[in-house]
């Protein structure tokens, strides 16, 4: 898992920055087959650069929705 941070200089250059990155957890781990299928995995050193131009901003971003309830008053509703 590969966390990243995009922003952009006063230039208008976009800056990309590895946050953090992390093996799977043994949840995933037990998912795995077999160590053949694992070892693809075992490669942990980050690429200096990256490419993310065909990567989509708030793919996957779901807002949280919070319920909540309002009391009115009439003269509110008659405006």
């Amino acid at each position: 898992m590969v966390v990243a941070n995009l922003f952009f200089t006063d230039e208008g250059e976009e800056i990309i920055r590895i946050i953090s990155a992390r093996k799977a957890n043994n949840k995933k781990e037990k998912v795995m087959k077999s160590v053949e299928e694992r070892a693809k995995f075992d490669n942990f050193e980050l690429e200096d650069n990256y490419d993310f131009t065909n990567g989509v901003r708030g793919r996957f971003y779901k807002p949280k929705k919070v319920p909540t309830s309002m009391r009115l008053d009439n003269d509110i509703l008659l405006f």
